[in-house]
C-alpha cells in the first residue's frame, strides 16, 4: 500500500510520470576523464508530457567509479550559449525545487540501477514516520527527500548513439538538505553544516566542518 500511495502521489505532482522513461539527447561526446574540462553542448529532454532544450555542461562525477567503462556525469543547464552561471535553465522533477544542476548516475556496479534511489526513498519514508519528525529543522523537512538524494531512470543518447540507462538524481548540493548555497554576506554559515560518514582529507564534510568552526585549535582530519 505504501508503494502504491507513493506512485499515486508522484503521478499527480511530478514530471516524469512514475511509469515513464524519459530520454536525454546530448549533441557532443562526454568527457572521458575527470581531469578534462566540462563538455559544453546542448541537450534535448523528451518524456510523454514534456519536451525542452537547454545548453548544458557535462563533467565526470565520482571517485572510485571513474575507473569503470561508463562514467557518472554532473550536468549543469544554461539558458543560452554563454554558459553563464547567472543564466541557468531550471527544471523541476518529482516535486523537487526547480534547479539547474543534476547528476546522471551510471551505477555500473548495480545491475538494477535502483539501489541508491530506492533505499533513499525508503529513508525518506522512515524519517517522516518518526514520532519526533515535527521537531526536525523545517529546511530538512521541506527538502526533496528528507536530506537524501532521489532519482529516476532515463535513457541517454550521445550524438545519436544510445549510451544506455542512467539514473537522474539530486546532486549532493545544499538544496538536497534544504540548505542554501553560499552567497557572501547573505547566509550565516556558522549555523549550517553537513556531516558525512565517508571520505577523508579535503572532502566535503571536512571543508564544511572547518567553515562552521574556524577557531578550533585541534587538528581536524577526515577521519574525525
Amino acid at each position: 500500500m505504501k508503494a502504491r500511495e507513493r506512485l499515486d502521489r508522484l503521478g499527480k505532482i511530478t514530471e516524469p510520470a512514475p511509469d515513464d522513461l524519459p530520454a536525454l539527447f546530448f549533441d557532443a561526446d562526454f568527457p572521458a576523464t575527470k581531469a578534462e574540462d566540462p563538455t559544453k553542448t546542448t541537450v534535448r529532454y523528451i518524456s510523454r508530457t514534456e519536451t525542452w532544450n537547454a545548453y548544458v555542461t557535462a563533467k565526470v562525477q565520482g571517485s572510485g567509479t571513474t575507473t569503470f567503462l561508463k562514467d557518472n556525469m554532473t550536468i549543469k543547464l544554461f539558458a543560452d550559449e554563454t554558459y553563464d552561471k547567472n543564466k541557468p535553465y531550471t527544471v523541476s522533477f518529482r516535486g523537487w525545487p526547480a534547479e539547474s544542476k543534476y547528476v546522471l548516475k551510471a551505477y555500473v556496479a548495480d545491475g538494477t540501477l535502483s539501489r541508491d534511489p530506492v533505499t533513499c526513498q525508503i529513508w525518506g519514508d522512515l524519517v517522516k514516520s518518526r514520532p519526533d519528525y515535527s521537531s526536525l529543522p523545517a529546511a530538512l523537512r521541506n527538502s526533496p527527500n528528507q536530506g537524501a538524494i532521489d532519482g529516476f531512470l532515463v535513457q541517454v543518447y550521445v550524438k545519436g548513439v544510445y549510451y544506455g540507462l542512467y539514473a537522474l538524481t539530486i546532486p549532493k548540493d545544499g538544496w538536497m538538505t534544504g540548505m542554501t548555497d553560499y552567497e557572501e554576506g547573505k547566509v550565516n554559515h556558522d549555523k549550517q553544516a553537513v556531516i558525512c560518514g565517508e571520505g577523508s582529507g579535503e572532502s566535503l564534510q571536512y571543508i564544511l566542518f572547518r567553515r562552521a568552526y574556524p577557531d578550533l585549535s585541534a587538528v581536524v582530519t577526515g577521519y574525525d
